[in-house]
């Protein structure tokens, strides 16, 4: 799938992906009410893992039913743990969403590592205790896995060495009165990050 066909389906494609997006938020609000507690960061995150990649799954089916695709979500909330030689070593993400697209018999794959943040803000205030997070997401220095299973001593070097657009700080807003929940102009339920502040 190229990028002009999905500019292409632009205005299906997105309406639809909102909705799927609306969905997760709302079912995490249903739950946590009738298990009278309040919606935590890793509801989400599993709500997104679990509903919401199935339904992007649907969603690019119905859209480019010529495509062999799959759509994967890993809740990888606080494991693994990456040293990246600072006093303080980071979590990959919290949740990694990979797309498989297979096209006579060469799999193409593009992935999306997310870092999620509760907030009602579109800009994220990154505290100290969090500056490392923000250091593997900005420069991607050289890591090694720990608290990863068997990846443990496993060292990667990923490339570029910058903000890109494989791994990005989710924003959720877990008041509903606030959030897109709402419909206000404005407002998100979640979203992926417009700007940090230090």
């Amino acid at each position: 799938m190229t990028i002009n066909e999905l500019n292409a389906s632009e205005r299906v494609l997105k309406p639809l992906i909102d909705r799927a997006l609306l969905k997760s938020v709302e079912l995490v609000f249903r739950t946590c009410s009738a298990y009278k507690t309040n919606p935590q960061e890793p509801d989400f995150v599993a709500s997104l893992s679990l509903g919401f990649t199935r339904d992007l799954f649907d969603i690019l089916r119905l859209l480019f039913p010529h495509f062999n695709l799959s759509v994967t979500g890993v809740y990888c909330h606080q494991r693994p743990i990456v040293d990246i030689g600072e006093s303080k070593s980071p979590e990959i993400g919290d949740l990694l969403l990979v797309y498989r697209e297979r096209n006579n018999g060469i799999d193409r794959l593009n992935s999306l590592l997310l870092q999620a943040k509760t907030s009602n803000k579109q800009t994220l205030q990154v505290s100290s205790s969090e500056r490392h997070q923000l250091k593997l997401y900005e420069q991607w220095p050289k890591f090694t896995y720990c608290r990863a299973g068997k990846l443990n001593g496993t060292t990667r070097d990923i490339l570029p060495k910058t903000i890109n657009d494989g791994s990005q700080y989710l924003l959720i807003d877990t008041d509903p009165m606030t959030n897109g929940l709402m419909g206000l102009n404005e407002t998100f339920p979640m979203g992926v990050l417009l700007q940090t502040k230090l």
